[in-house]
């Protein structure tokens, strides 16, 4: 027990005390008494107990939380690398070390499910927490990352629970239309000066809309620093999804570079 010196009216004080807590994993109900002896005379006696729960634990607890999942950017489409980040919690009684955390598009118990390799923190202090991320693409549409703390199960936990939580990222594909250098091809491949050159590139729609009439130019020199065009102005229609191929025909090419 412990003694107070003195309360004043209507005051207030703390008492405190110190407990070895056995080495076991169960729960406790703790009581606190004011004056048991009843050597103070009062009005009312019925508000001198109360009483709490403690729980000892010699385990651990991970958890991750709906709430503490997030991913970026908020809006991604097919061109963006999403990272999602999640805080791991140590809820339990002792430090945990190795923990592996996986990410999955979706079914957390199908392993084919899994992005990539798990991450690991090494050492996680009991009530602390640790962020972990992965960053990887996605294909159109809705879906639903997981994210599991140890999720073979290695580490024996009090509560297993609370090891997977979950966010949903849905992805769009970019209103965008796409020409790649290394598409381009030029016919002939070893022309001289006064041949009509062929020049192709495939247009590629990497968007979900339909475009009409595009108007598709070839320049010799970059059209931003004076080059010239090659060739005439061709017109394209390209539904989603789509790869067009383009072609101008160049007639009396000069001699020299061209680029």
């Amino acid at each position: 027990s412990v003694s107070v010196a003195g309360i004043a009216a209507g005051g207030s004080d703390n008492a405190t005390i110190s407990w070895q807590t056995p080495v076991a994993d169960e729960s406790y109900r703790i009581y606190v008494k004011v004056d048991p002896a009843n050597t103070v005379t009062e009005e009312d006696e019925s508000n001198n107990m109360a009483q709490r729960v403690l729980t000892v634990s010699t385990m651990t607890d991970l958890e991750v939380r709906p709430s503490d999942v997030s991913f970026y950017p908020l809006a991604p489409t097919l061109a963006d690398e999403v990272t999602v980040s999640a805080y791991i919690k140590n809820l339990g009684g002792i430090d945990a070390t190795d923990i592996e955390v996986s990410f999955y598009d979706g079914d957390s118990d199908n392993e084919s499910k899994r992005i990539g390799d798990p991450e690991t923190i090494a050492k996680l202090f009991r009530d602390t927490s640790e962020r972990v991320e992965k960053s990887f693409f996605l294909t159109e549409g809705d879906h639903e990352i997981y994210v599991v703390v140890d999720p073979d199960g290695s580490i024996p936990e009090s509560n297993i629970t609370n090891n997977a939580a979950s966010v949903i990222v849905s992805v769009e594909a970019p209103n965008d239309l796409e020409v790649r250098a290394q598409d381009m091809e030029i016919s002939p491949t070893e022309p001289e000066a006064g041949d009509n050159l062929t020049i192709s590139a495939p247009v590629r729609n990497l968007g979900n809309e339909e475009y009409s009439d595009v108007l598709v130019q070839f320049y010799d020199g970059s059209p931003e620093t004076g080059g010239v065009q090659a060739g005439t102005d061709q017109m394209v229609s390209l539904s989603a999804g789509e790869i067009v191929n383009v072609s101008t025909v160049c007639p009396d090419v000069s001699g020299g570079s061209h680029e």
